[in-house]
């Protein structure tokens, strides 16, 4: 599987990866993966990588178990992923809350 696992003409044209969760996460533990798409999934809906991969691409991982998780939330992380890949800093539209690691 290739690591830009979701498609979006727009994320492409401004150099955004978009990985779903599930994908991103496959080398996790069990218990760490349920606690990121079960127990704490409804704190983050997705968040860019302070980095860009070599290519200059930026990476996004996406929470499909997200309750809000739909067209908006690559639109935001579109939006932040300009700031963040450009000033190595990471970028997310829905941050975990500390309260839920």
């Amino acid at each position: 599987m290739a690591i830009c696992s979701l498609r979006s003409p727009l994320a492409s044209k401004v150099g955004l990866c978009l990985v779903d969760a599930h994908y991103a996460l496959e080398d996790f533990s069990e218990a760490d993966k349920r606690h990121l798409l079960v127990t704490a999934s409804d704190g983050w809906s997705g968040g860019v990588l302070p980095r860009p991969l070599p290519d200059g691409n930026c990476v996004c991982i996406l929470n499909p178990n997200h309750w809000r998780r739909n067209r908006i939330t690559p639109m935001e992380e579109i939006a932040y992923s300009q700031e963040a890949c450009a000033h190595g800093v990471a970028g997310s539209a829905s941050r975990v809350a500390r309260s839920q690691l």
